[in-house]
């Protein structure tokens, strides 16, 4: 009989374990992560450009609340092609189901080949992304080494692919 109750009470304690979960078992994306990805859009450059330039702006996650903008290439005119623009620390805010970025002026160092190579500038980047994945953004480029007194006010209208 104690037997019995051993392997009884044995199966109730079992029983008990293997319904226990903790609290939640899902991990909640950071803000980072449900924007980040590659945004195709239409780039405007006031004063620059006439037409609208096809780009792909891209933001990776740098931590919970901030990302990284990138954008590969672009043809700029009476500049020429600038690489590797890359704004490492762009802040993000949710409220409702807009995503809010912010960064303060960053200095960044791009490839621009007519100017000789490498030159520095500082670039400002504000602006949203819904949470259908489009993406409105301001960027104002700045202090652009040998080019004195010139501002790049650039916008960009995209959606995530």
């Amino acid at each position: 009989m104690n037997k019995k109750l051993i392997y009884l009470l044995m199966l109730v304690f079992t029983l008990g374990l293997s319904f226990t979960a903790c609290s939640d078992d899902d991990d909640d994306e950071s803000v980072a992560q449900q924007i980040a990805g590659t945004y195709s859009g239409e780039l405007n450059i006031t004063g620059l450009t006439s037409e609208p330039i096809s780009n792909n702006i891209v933001l990776s996650k740098v931590n919970d609340n901030t990302v990284k903008m990138s954008v590969a290439s672009l043809d700029i005119p009476n500049i020429g092609t600038v690489t590797g623009i890359d704004v490492k620390s762009v802040s993000i805010t949710k409220s409702g189901n807009t995503y809010t970025l912010t960064s303060k002026n960053e200095d960044i160092e791009v490839d621009v080949a007519l100017l000789g190579g490498k030159k520095t500038a500082k670039v400002k980047v504000d602006g949203t992304v819904s949470s259908n994945g489009a993406m409105s953004l301001s960027i104002v480029v700045t202090e652009i080494q040998d080019l004195t007194g010139m501002t790049l006010p650039i916008t960009f209208a995209g959606t995530k692919k």
